[in-house]
């Protein structure tokens, strides 16, 4: 989570047209990857001030970034997991090189654009927040890697 977070904060600082929440958006992003203690890391996880100011800005509109907010744990948690679980799945329905991006933000990334063009795999993960049909999100691979082994010209 710490990871996605810092990229998704040094994207958004990137992108940023206003020097003062650039500034901000650095600063905040610094405090991540200096805490060392777990008193450090609790200050900056429950910034409460961080937080309010990133959702005023809706997040830059990157969805990786909302995930790590704080309300969102158990969700972003689902997220991160699968991301890193079926991470050869996805790229493989992508048609993603392996020796590509392979850092957690861009496999979360990359799950988040497999989700959104994916009905069942999104109807599985999306039943409730607190649960996953873990069988569903299964069978939508086996099927899906299937396909591809079948007829590699189909692109998801």
């Amino acid at each position: 989570r710490r990871e996605c977070i810092v990229d998704g904060l040094m994207s958004l600082a990137a992108k940023s047209r206003t020097q003062g929440t650039k500034r901000w958006l650095e600063k905040w992003s610094g405090r991540w990857n200096a805490a060392d203690t777990e008193e450090d890391m609790a200050a900056v996880v429950n910034s409460k001030d961080d937080w309010e100011k990133l959702r005023s800005l809706k997040y830059g509109a990157d969805e990786l970034l909302h995930l790590c907010d704080p309300s969102l744990r158990t969700v972003g948690a689902i997220h991160l997991l699968c991301a890193e679980m079926y991470a050869e799945e996805e790229r493989a329905l992508t048609g993603i090189e392996v020796s590509d991006d392979v850092s957690t933000p861009a496999k979360v990334r990359l799950h988040l654009k497999v989700l959104q063009k994916n009905t069942d795999y999104h109807t599985a993960l999306s039943g409730s927040h607190q649960e996953v049909n873990w069988a569903q999100v299964s069978d939508f691979f086996v099927n899906a890697v299937a396909q591809i082994e079948g007829d590699d010209s189909q692109s998801y």
